[in-house]
Order: C-alpha cells, then sequence, then structure tokens
C-alpha cells in the first residue's frame, strides 16, 4: 500500500473539514427554517419533544409517500398546539370536509345549513330516547291504539347526550298519522304552550327543547291543529 505525503494528507483533512462544516452548517439551516428562524436551545428541545427530529433521525415517515402527519398537533400562531390539535385564527377549506363534531363560537354563518337525520316513528305509549330529540329531526305516530302518550326523555339522559350546557337548544316536528297523540315532558321538563299538548290527527307540531338550567329544561310547543 502507497504511503500517502504529509501534503496530501493535509489536503484530504482539509477537504473533510470543510464537508464536515457544511454538514453542520445544513443542519443550522433547516434547524432555523424549523424553528420559524428564532433559534435557540430551547426552540431545538422543543422539536426533539414534539418529535419531528426524533423522527426524522429515525426514518419513520412523518413526511413523505404515506402522507404527511403532525400526531402532536400544528399551530399557525404563538400557541403551542395539543395533540391531535389544529391551530389557527382563519381556517379556509375549499372542498368537502368532514367532522367528528364541530364547537363553535362567535357569531356563525352559513350559506345553506342542512339538518341531516333518521325519521323516528312511534307506534303506541312510549319514552321517546334522548337520540330521537337530538338526532331525529321528524318523529311519526302511527299508534294501533287510541292517543298515545309520548314522554320525553329525563334530564339525566338527554343533557348527557347534546343539551349540555345551559342554553342549549334544540328543535324538532311531530307528526301524527292516524289519531291524535299528547306530548309529555320527562322528569326535570317544564311544558310552555301556546295552545295544547295534545296534537290532533294528520296534524303536527314544531318542538323546541331548551337547557334553562343545569337540572331543567323547557319544551316548548308550536301546534299546527288548525
Amino acid at each position: 500500500m502507497k504511503k500517502l505525503s504529509k501534503k496530501t494528507l493535509k489536503s484530504l483533512v482539509s477537504v473533510l473539514t470543510i464537508a464536515l462544516i457544511g454538514v453542520v452548517v445544513l443542519g443550522g439551516v433547516n434547524i432555523v427554517k424549523a424553528t420559524g428562524g428564532n433559534f435557540s436551545w430551547g426552540n431545538v428541545e422543543q422539536l426533539v419533544a414534539d418529535g419531528l427530529l426524533k423522527a426524522a433521525l429515525s426514518g419513520q415517515p412523518i413526511l413523505g409517500a404515506s402522507g404527511t402527519r403532525f400526531p402532536n398537533g400544528i399551530s399557525a400562531n404563538a400557541t403551542s398546539p395539543s395533540a391531535g390539535e389544529v391551530r389557527g385564527t382563519t381556517l379556509t377549506i375549499t372542498g368537502a370536509a368532514t367532522t367528528g363534531g364541530l364547537t363553535a363560537s362567535g357569531d356563525n354563518r352559513a350559506s345553506s345549513l342542512i339538518k341531516t337525520g333518521s325519521i323516528a316513528t312511534f307506534t303506541n305509549t312510549s319514552t321517546a330516547t334522548a337520540a330521537n330529540v337530538c338526532d331525529n329531526p321528524l318523529w311519526t305516530v302511527t299508534p294501533v291504539t287510541s292517543t298515545p302518550t309520548i314522554t320525553l326523555p329525563a334530564t339525566s339522559t338527554l343533557f348527557a347526550d347534546c343539551l349540555t350546557t345551559n342554553g342549549d337548544t334544540v328543535v324538532f316536528s311531530v307528526k301524527t298519522i292516524t289519531t291524535s297523540t299528547i306530548l309529555v315532558v320527562g322528569t326535570g321538563g317544564n311544558a310552555d304552550l301556546n295552545s295544547t299538548l295534545t296534537i290532533t290527527a294528520d296534524k303536527s307540531a314544531k318542538i323546541t327543547i331548551i337547557r334553562d338550567s343545569a337540572t331543567t329544561y323547557l319544551m316548548q310547543v308550536t301546534n299546527y291543529n288548525s
């Protein structure tokens, strides 16, 4: 094996040193970019805590062909997100969006808001479920006996389902098919009428349920008997 001269060794060391400096500089630039130009060891530690550097070093597919994922959240403002949270002051979606649940505060405007849900059918005297109130925009009553009574659910189940906060309101309609139907409030409910709780045959009523305290709800009945 040929022995390298001192001059060659010095040149090789210089090249390796320059390459190492380049790697360090490139890594520093990437860190500065990742921290928004606000470099500090605290920011680097935050990146590590968020799993971004760990993922890059371990080769986990956080970014790439399998999709871009930020399991620890992503923020567009100065507040750190919670795990799985997307933070920001404005969200613009140009296509269809699907959510598992949506809570909005302040004034909200929609050009076309459609309430969906299945139709609940009652055939005899019974107690409606919280899901009937919260998820069924229309109840139809086709009784096998005359004048059935439909009792609304108690506060214990209704408040656990959808009326979770004082002031929460839900509206649905009741349509009778063959005979009259009587509506009755459940435990903790109070009726507020403009006419009667009885819906005559082949007529309908609009029912509004309002949680007016931690233990009570108000049932308003707008009856279209005439």
